[in-house]
């Protein structure tokens, strides 16, 4: 039985996050020879779940929906008082949720409202917090003929923050999240914290169980408008490991080691080597 985190548990990223490439794909060799990457849609991802577990709005009680009114009146009608915005937010209530259909047009609304935003305003870098997972190098590294890039956690974030900050539309939130595994689809009970980027978030974070084996962490971007510009060129010294794969080729390995020599690479290299009295990869560093 897979094991899930308890929603309250929380750590921090580790200081440096994975990226498992395929030297052979034209798109993934751009991580290096840029280098830059590329920030997803959550349209665009495979599991057909990912991103999309629904948030129930329909279990929400009446004193949820007017406290999400109400604060939406502060925004709006700062002038008010309470007691105005409360009548208001409980007369927004009845007006809307009074009867079946309008209650099923508002939930829909919210749903599809939320959907839209997360695919088109939502830019996913998707990271390891592991290098030596034998069925990531085989899955995301081509067999283990590949590459595994590790990037400076601190320094990516605040490069991709840097970039998007200079021209509009002007980044809402980014940061890390830790995807958390569930074998049992999820209650996605929202808050009414509309605001609050981590309970916005929680949909990016869930994944089915049979994914746990990634150890994902995410770096995404909320922008106010659709995200329009989703690669991101970076400086080389945001890279501080690359890893080549234990089946890699000499001429794979000779023109990673010539573009990494181009970019004026300070950081390690390391080769990957079969245990021979364990399933796993153990490393030794290249001095060249």
């Amino acid at each position: 039985m897979t094991s899930e985190k308890n929603e309250t548990e929380s750590e921090p990223a580790p200081d440096i996050l994975y990226k498992y490439a395929d030297w052979d794909n034209e798109y993934h060799k751009r991580l290096i020879t840029s280098p830059e990457v590329y920030l997803s849609s959550p349209a665009d991802f495979n599991d057909p779940y990912d991103c999309t577990v629904k948030s129930r709005y329909d279990l929400w009680s009446q004193n949820e929906w007017t406290e999400l009114y109400y604060k939406d009146f502060i925004n709006k009608y700062p002038e008010h008082t309470e007691k105005d915005l409360n009548i208001a937010a409980e007369k927004l209530y009845f007006e809307i949720h009074e009867f079946e259909t309008n209650h099923e047009n508002a939930l829909n609304r919210i749903t599809n409202n939320q959907n839209s935003h997360f695919m088109n305003n939502i830019g996913i870098f998707s990271l390891s917090k592991i290098k030596d997972n034998l069925l990531m190098w085989s899955h995301y590294a081509n067999s283990h003929k590949g590459v595994c890039i590790g990037y400076d956690k601190a320094l990516l974030r605040d490069f991709i923050k840097n970039f998007y900050s200079e021209f509009p539309p002007k980044t809402k939130y980014i940061d890390y999240f830790e995807c958390r595994y569930k074998s049992d689809y999820p209650e996605n009970i929202p808050s009414t914290e509309m605001g609050n980027p981590f309970e916005y978030f929680k949909r990016l974070e869930i994944k089915f169980s049979g994914w746990e084996y990634e150890q994902e962490w995410r770096l995404a971007v909320n922008q106010n408008e659709p995200l329009y510009q989703r690669t991101v060129q970076l400086p080389i010294d945001v890279i501080k490991e690359v890893y080549l794969g234990l089946r890699i080729s000499k001429a794979n390995t000779s023109n990673i080691l010539f573009e990494l020599k181009k970019q004026n690479y300070k950081g390690k290299i390391f080769k990957a080597v079969q245990d021979e009295n364990e399933f796993k990869l153990n490393f030794i560093e290249l001095i060249i």
